[in-house]
Formats: C-alpha cells, sequence, structure tokens
C-alpha cells in the first residue's frame, strides 16, 4: 500500500531546494515532499482519453493482467517530468483500459490536461514472479535468440 505524501504550506519551504514546484493538478498553496524518483518506479500505462464532464480519464494498461491492479489506491502521473501522486477514488476495466476516478479531477477541463500523461506505480508494488515468468523492465539490454526460427 502507498503512503501518501506529505503536504506542506507554501509558507513552510524557507526555500528549501528539495521541494518540488506546485504543478496544475496540486491543490493551491501546497507543495508534495519528497518526490518520487522514477528510478524507482515501473510504467504502468497512458491516459488516453477524459470520460464524462465530472474528470475521469480512460488509461490504457502496459500490461497482460489488469487484476493485478482492481485495488489500485494511488497513481503517480508525470506532469512536467515530475511524478505526482494521485488517489484513485474509483477504477473499473474494460480488457486492457481502465477508467479512473482521481483526487482533486473533478471537471473534464481539469481532465483534459492529463490526457498523454504516463502512468507510473513504485517498483516495490510488483508483486514477485516465479518460474519463467518476468516483468518487462527487467529484460531491456537483453539478446533474445530463438532457436526455432535461427534468430
Amino acid at each position: 500500500m502507498l503512503r501518501q505524501p506529505q503536504l506542506l504550506s507554501r509558507n513552510s519551504h524557507n526555500n528549501n531546494s528539495n521541494f518540488r514546484k506546485q504543478s496544475p493538478a496540486t491543490p493551491r498553496g501546497l507543495f508534495l515532499f519528497p518526490p518520487m524518483k522514477r528510478s524507482d518506479c515501473f510504467y504502468l500505462g497512458k491516459i488516453v482519453k477524459t470520460l464524462g464532464l465530472k474528470g475521469q480519464v480512460v488509461a490504457l494498461f502496459d500490461t497482460d493482467n489488469v487484476d493485478r491492479y482492481k485495488n489500485l489506491q494511488t497513481v503517480f502521473i508525470d506532469i512536467s517530468n515530475d511524478l505526482v501522486p494521485f488517489s484513485v477514488k474509483n477504477i473499473s476495466f474494460k480488457k486492457l483500459s481502465a477508467s479512473l476516478a482521481l483526487e482533486n479531477i473533478d471537471h473534464i477541463d481539469k481532465a483534459k490536461g492529463l490526457v498523454n500523461a504516463q502512468l507510473y506505480l513504485p517498483l516495490k508494488e510488483l508483486p514477485p514472479v516465479s518460474g519463467n515468468d518476468f516483468y518487462f523492465h527487467e529484460i531491456i539490454n537483453y539478446k533474445v535468440f530463438d532457436n526455432f526460427y535461427s534468430c
């Protein structure tokens, strides 16, 4: 389960450079601390469109098993190269796409700003795999040989 980030007011940062800039989706006057590093996360998918007028979005998940994410509580969205956490109020699936209702995104105008944004989750949220199973991010820069087709 993901911990909620600590929220700090605009006046409490005392010019500390470790504080994150305010994003359009962050509540006014609040900063998120500490920032999530992309190297500690894996790519989950991408927001492809809005859904309805109440700020829901549709995301395509880059996975072969969406059942792992039915209880998703928090997702990190890439906004201006920062991974910003959003609480998931509701999620429903249709094949490999998901409709998401996110905290503080309550109008279509706010949701439009998230279209084409990438979704991430912390690596520690991945369930362990066994046998010959693997995750895509684990095989980057590997060479694949196919004895059947002699490649």
